[in-house]
């Protein structure tokens, strides 16, 4: 799709409406600019990022899609994504709502925000919860100034500000950190 990145396609389960107000519901505002090209609105829509390599990166599904105009940010609501590492390792980003950059490879997901992650020798899960965070695709970094709550096995942390390092395989929490530990 040429709006959101070179290398990512976008397979519909709903409808598309490319700036016609009468083909989409009035909810949805996007208004045309005079250029004759002011971007797109999709309804229940699943996008599949490839990297150069032909393999995938992530699928992001979401309840609606809109971009305004474009090269500007697309808007995500009711999101999920599948992302996996170039380690092997799995992980499933949930929110309310997201903003990704026009390259897609910059997301900013906000909204009872969860990352539910696993690998290959991973025998317990990890799960992160949190209002807002930032995801770069190509970084493999997950970034947060929020409240973060990190749930693994037993254990549960919380603290404000998250840098985790998906390629690493590290996760810092900058400040107000508090944990609980069962033996």
């Amino acid at each position: 799709m040429r709006y959101l990145a070179p290398a990512c396609a976008i397979v519909l389960a709903g409808s598309i409406a490319a700036c016609d107000p009468m083909s989409r519901d009035s909810s949805a505002n996007i208004t045309d600019k005079g250029n004759g090209d002011s971007g797109y609105f999709a309804r229940d829509a699943e996008i599949l990022e490839t990297g150069s390599d032909g393999k995938t990166l992530y699928v992001l599904h979401a309840a609606t899609i809109t971009q305004s105009a474009p090269q500007s940010a697309v808007n995500l609501d009711t999101v999920t994504m599948r992302y996996q590492t170039g380690a092997g390792d799995d992980y499933d980003l949930r929110a309310q709502s997201a903003t990704v950059d026009a390259g897609g490879k910059r997301f900013t997901l906000t909204g009872a925000v969860q990352v539910d992650g696993s690998g290959p020798d991973k025998p317990r899960p990890l799960r992160l919860r949190t209002d807002s965070l930032q995801f770069d695709v190509e970084a493999e970094r997950i970034t947060s100034a929020a409240t973060v709550e990190i749930l693994f096995a037993e254990q549960r942390l919380t603290g404000v500000g998250l840098d985790a390092d998906l390629k690493a395989r590290k996760v810092q929490l900058e400040s107000q950190i508090h944990g609980q530990f069962q033996p």
